[in-house]
């Protein structure tokens, strides 16, 4: 096994970016929007849907549930872009 360094890069960016394109945008409203009022009791919770994203990853403050406070995270920090 060899030694040496690792460097990381840090990504930085607010709660928000649905579909993991480093910017929180109407694409990411999108898929909120799809699976708004979904909770972990669905079945297809962690499946992958036609908009890219499964309903789990609209569950903005992880609560099991896509609701309106998932919806004022993605307001609160839309149009925002991550920096590393």
């Amino acid at each position: 096994m060899g030694t040496g360094t690792v460097t990381l890069n840090q990504l930085i960016l607010p709660n928000g970016d649905i579909d993991n394109d480093n910017s929180i945008t109407i694409f990411d409203y999108s898929v909120l929007s799809d699976y708004f009022d979904l909770n972990s009791s669905v079945s297809n919770w962690f499946t992958t849907g036609s908009n890219g994203a499964a309903p789990y990853q609209a569950d903005l403050d992880g609560d099991d549930a896509v609701t309106v406070f998932d919806y004022i995270i993605l307001s609160t920090n839309f149009d925002q872009t991550g920096v590393d």
